[in-house]
């Protein structure tokens, strides 16, 4: 019994309990401070972090419910399609069209789903028009090769895995999108600030077409050159890629400052690891200047036709790149002064496996 009491006295007899731990008050962040908390947050600051963490971690649970009750509405196929689409950012202001089967398409997403059958295809378009962040009667402007116009979302398609948004444009870029040369477009929605400022203009560059033949002589010669110069080089590459080497050269015809052509030049081999580009323009005295290219994604490009983006009277680039498994169509922008092409927008990219 002696035992039995000392082991209740250091047990506190069992009348005693301890005093529950005070449970420290929650953090509320107020969502108009979520910007401060970003800009201001150096990352020495301990309570600055944990405020942010506590801001990702409930905008992260308010979208994931919001989108749960979303998609929660579709019917059970729809539902089921949806689950394999992703869209670009709600917040996305800019984006690529071109023509494809004769109509201006824009690339607003990318399905996985298998879209073959009726009720397949009747359920991607369920699920386009509830998720998409682009809705059918949108307003956007369109930079292209004939310049600037308007153009509102008519509706939604599929295009070799991409979601599309199909384009009531006028008559003139809908002639465009009919011929056989790619047509493509930078298409901005037309509440954004760069829309804005911008109105339908006619392009004035008048050096579009073929040049003439002293310069379609001295463009042969400087590509002829670098491709004799991606031939010789091949101290990188194992001799089982250089058998699948390819070299490629494409040129196009605009109004880039001073000079009139704009000329790429390529090696690519083993699905796009091994790469080398040039990109150069030729001015109208025969001058070759070289150009950087500024595209992390596509280490190679092949050029389609020019256009002004940014409607400063230099002409711009719209092109197929290539990366690693990967390519796309790509607009990059020509800062002569510079001399560097720069990526500006892509669609959804196609992927080699």
């Amino acid at each position: 019994m002696s035992g039995s009491a000392v082991l209740l006295a250091a047990c506190g007899g069992g009348e005693k309990k301890a005093a529950p731990r005070a449970r420290p008050e929650p953090v509320v962040v107020e969502s108009t401070s979520v910007a401060d908390t970003l800009s201001t947050d150096t990352g020495a600051d301990t309570a600055g972090q944990n405020a942010t963490a506590t801001v990702h971690v409930e905008d992260t649970t308010r979208v994931r419910g919001a989108g749960i009750e979303q998609i929660g509405h579709l019917p059970p196929l729809a539902d089921s399609i949806a689950n394999q689409m992703t869209f670009f950012a709600t917040f996305q202001t800019t984006f690529l069209a071109a023509s494809r089967a004769k109509h201006l398409l824009m690339d607003i997403g990318r399905v996985d789903a298998k879209l073959k059958g009726k009720a397949r295809l009747a359920a991607y378009h369920a699920a386009v028009q509830q998720m998409s962040p682009v809705k059918v009667g949108d307003r956007f402007l369109l930079h292209g090769p004939w310049g600037s116009s308007d153009a509102t979302v008519a509706g939604f398609d599929q295009w070799h895995g991409r979601i599309v948004a199909k384009l009531d444009v006028p008559p003139n870029v809908d002639s465009l999108a009919r011929e056989k040369l790619t047509l493509v477009a930078l298409a901005v929605r037309a509440d954004s600030d760069s829309a804005a400022a911008a109105a339908p203009t006619a392009d004035s560059c008048a050096h579009r077409g073929p040049v003439d033949s002293t310069m379609l002589a001295r463009a042969a010669a400087v590509r002829d050159s670098l491709m004799l110069i991606l031939q010789g080089d091949t101290a990188r590459m194992p001799p089982d890629v250089l058998k699948g080497r390819k070299l490629t050269s494409s040129q196009i015809y605009g109004c880039f400052g001073p000079a009139h052509v704009l000329l790429f030049a390529n090696s690519a081999a083993d699905v796009n690891r091994y790469t080398r580009e040039f990109a150069v323009l030729i001015d109208t005295t025969g001058r070759v200047v070289p150009l950087h290219v500024a595209d992390i994604r596509f280490k190679v490009h092949d050029a389609i036709r020019a256009l002004d983006v940014d409607g400063d009277k230099v002409d711009d680039v719209s092109a197929i790149g290539r990366g690693e498994l990967t390519g796309g169509t790509v607009l990059l922008r020509l800062d002569v002064a510079k001399k560097r092409l720069t990526y500006v927008m892509s669609g959804f990219a196609w992927e080699d496996f």
